[in-house]
């Protein structure tokens, strides 16, 4: 007859489970990096669309005109 087969315990050494200091530190690094990266394109990349410095009075300027041109 089969007898059933026994789970083996495969238990992880606390060593093996845990981060070195050394791997904490440099992923720290690497996190706040990237955050200073990404913050810096959120604030950078607006300044170079044509629409940021496009004149907002034109719309203005333009109905102006047409009102004067139909008084």
């Amino acid at each position: 007859m089969l007898e059933p087969v026994q789970e083996q315990d495969h238990d992880i050494d606390e060593t093996e489970s845990k981060e070195s200091k050394v791997s904490q530190i440099l992923s720290n690094a690497n996190i706040k990096k990237v955050i200073l990266v990404m913050l810096l394109i959120m604030f950078f990349v607006p300044m170079f669309d044509s629409n940021t410095y496009a004149d907002d009075n034109q719309d203005v300027d333009m109905f102006v005109k047409n009102l004067e041109l139909l008084l």
